[in-house]
């Protein structure tokens, strides 16, 4: 029997840690507001999947053992401390899960909202892309594509809902000095109406 490389290893582990605490943050961190649908169902669902798809991959012979797997624990170590940071700023403010029908109430621009506007789904996408990166297989690869089209659209539907809600104003000025997280958030959005 063959033992895992240390570095492989660090890489199961930080991936296995990173999106079992996406997974709670679900429960613990955001509230529900209504009913979110299908969208919702189907973020959980890409969620779990390419959580398992991308630790399979780590955990495959050669995975995760050279540069790949260096940087990949670099960016899973990262993509988790920003989530970290993330949920502690929203502790008193819970935000509501992506795709909730309400409106925003609020704007946070603490932490790490003076620079992204959507910091979780920044911190989730860049934990899957650094599994991709230190599983280097391509199968994560299409997984990364999907939780980036879920993620873009629950990105899209938020930047829509601060534009339709009493915060319009607000939003469209905090939209000009901040980076949305997700690219290509807001590329082909119209500027709000004040």
């Amino acid at each position: 029997m063959n033992a895992y490389p240390p570095l492989q290893l660090l890489a199961a582990f930080l991936a296995v840690l990173a999106f079992a605490s996406f997974a709670l943050s679900v429960v613990l961190v955001f509230r529900t507001s209504g009913d979110a649908g299908r969208m919702l169902d189907l973020l959980k669902i890409g969620a779990l999947g390419t959580a398992v798809i991308e630790v399979w991959a780590i955990l495959q012979p050669g995975a995760g053992i050279g540069w790949n797997g260096v940087l990949g624990c670099v960016g899973l170590g990262g993509a988790w401390l920003l989530f970290l940071w993330t949920a502690a700023v929203n502790r008193r403010r819970r935000l509501s899960l992506a795709f909730s029908p309400d409106l925003p109430s609020f704007l946070m621009r603490n932490g790490p909202y003076r620079f992204l506007r959507h910091p979780f789904y920044f911190s989730y996408l860049f934990a899957y892309g650094s599994a991709a990166l230190a599983a280097w297989h391509p199968l994560p690869l299409g997984a990364v594509v999907v939780m980036w089209l879920v993620y873009w659209a629950a990105a899209s539907r938020e930047e829509r809902k601060f534009a339709s809600s009493g915060l319009r104003a607000e939003y469209a000025e905090y939209r000009k000095s901040t980076w949305s997280g997700v690219p290509g958030v807001g590329v082909f959005a119209q500027e709000p109406k004040t």
